[in-house]
């Protein structure tokens, strides 16, 4: 082959890997966290990232995945509750940001945290007669103290 056509094949080349986004390439660390509105977290939530496999949040009731794509695209997070609690309301919308740290290096976790809100709720009843204090858990009596 001629000399000169390697050195336009070679150009060529150049320019196509000079154009190409070095941020498609680039994972983009995602890492969702669920958990009651009390904030205890909520273990086996399915997950599903758009453009991510789908997973169940472990017992700190996170997970994550290593996404490809381009910062600013939007993404949508799907939350499954386990029985018990209140599906979420519909898919949590998310961007894909790379952030610039003062010490100049960047970040690209995106962490996104939900709520699976419980069906049942537990509680005490407190009552105070004039026979002294009772409290009351599940219909039997939990606790009672004379004055």
């Amino acid at each position: 082959m001629n000399p000169k056509r390697w050195t336009v094949l070679l150009l060529g080349v150049g320019a196509v890997i000079a154009s190409c986004d070095e941020s498609v390439s680039a994972p983009y660390d995602v890492r969702v966290r669920v958990t009651t509105d009390m904030g205890e977290p909520v273990v086996a939530a399915g997950l599903r990232v758009q453009g991510g496999a789908a997973a169940v949040s472990d017992p700190s009731g996170g997970h994550g995945w290593s996404l490809r794509g381009s910062d600013g695209e939007r993404r949508l997070l799907t939350v499954s509750c386990p029985a018990g609690y209140r599906d979420h309301a519909g898919p949590v919308p998310f961007v894909l940001r790379r952030l610039a740290v003062v010490d100049g290096s960047s970040t690209s976790t995106t962490e996104i945290a939900t709520e699976c809100i419980p069906l049942t709720r537990q509680g005490v009843l407190v009552v105070r007669a004039r026979r002294g204090l009772a409290a009351d858990s599940h219909r039997r009596q939990a606790g009672r103290r004379d004055e």
